[in-house]
């Protein structure tokens, strides 16, 4: 799913149980909060929060940096220079709901004067439930909602090609490339690698893979491409060129990686 600079498919955090899911059968919307905010300014917003389970549930909410893993996956953080985590004050920290019940939770988020750019938190719900399990044990649940704050202060939306490279994997290429944000908000990025031959002729085009291309300020993400077409995969010197491009950035970014088959 792709919906403008946000990437809509960056998912509220899954529950984090080995097993026995049902027990922590919780819900917490939206997942994802996108917000434009001036410096200097406050927005109160609310949370809904559901029990689906038949048991009543106390969870305990804490408010985290977000972090995203190079192949896209939320995670909180302890700290980041890019986390909003202390402008968001929650009306309650701990919840108690009996089973079927509705909540809805006040979140005041307080931006700081001088602010430019994006800023990121997420709102996690924790429940620890004890199971009657062989090994005794004690399951935790954890969700979250996303936070994902642009100021209207100045924006540098910038990144950089980190690294490009092949490796042959029997009779397929596999094509990785990093890009690294160096500006101060999130951008999604897409592209695509297109292969030449000697006589600089196209011979394929391969679309990159990273799911939404969501990149945060600091962050580093993958896109991958596997070039497997035997028709077209003949004896010879080629030229890989990569193409990246970052919607609001200054071009496109090229690299090129040279192969022989």
């Amino acid at each position: 799913m792709r919906t403008g600079m946000i990437a809509s498919c960056i998912v509220a955090l899954t529950i984090l149980v080995s097993n026995q899911i049902s027990a922590f059968d919780f819900s917490v919307s939206p997942p994802i909060i996108r917000l434009k905010l001036h410096p200097n300014s406050a927005k109160q917003i609310s949370l809904d929060i559901h029990n689906r389970n038949l048991k009543e549930l106390s969870l305990i909410a804490e408010v985290m940096a977000l972090e995203l893993t190079q192949t896209g996956e939320a995670q909180p953080a302890q700290k980041s220079e890019w986390s909003c985590a202390d402008w968001i004050t929650l009306s309650q920290r701990q919840i108690r709901l009996l089973p079927g019940e509705n909540r809805k939770l006040s979140v005041t988020i307080t931006v700081p004067a001088n602010i430019a750019g994006g800023r990121y938190a997420t709102i996690l719900f924790r429940t620890e439930t004890p199971q009657n399990t062989e090994n005794h044990v004690k399951l935790i649940g954890q969700m979250g909602t996303i936070i994902m704050i642009e100021s209207f202060g100045a924006k540098n939306v910038s990144g950089l090609i980190e690294g490009f490279a092949y490796q042959k994997d029997g009779k397929a290429i596999r094509f990785g490339a990093t890009i690294r944000n160096n500006g101060n908000i999130h951008f999604k990025a897409d592209g695509s690698i297109v292969i030449m031959d000697e006589q600089n002729r196209i011979v394929d085009r391969l679309n990159l893979e990273s799911g939404t291309g969501t990149v945060l300020p600091g962050g580093v993400r993958r896109f991958e491409a596997t070039w497997s077409n035997p028709r077209k995969m003949l004896p010879g010197k080629y030229q890989a060129k990569l193409n990246l491009r970052i919607p609001g950035g200054r071009g496109i970014l090229q690299d090129v990686q040279i192969f022989t088959l």
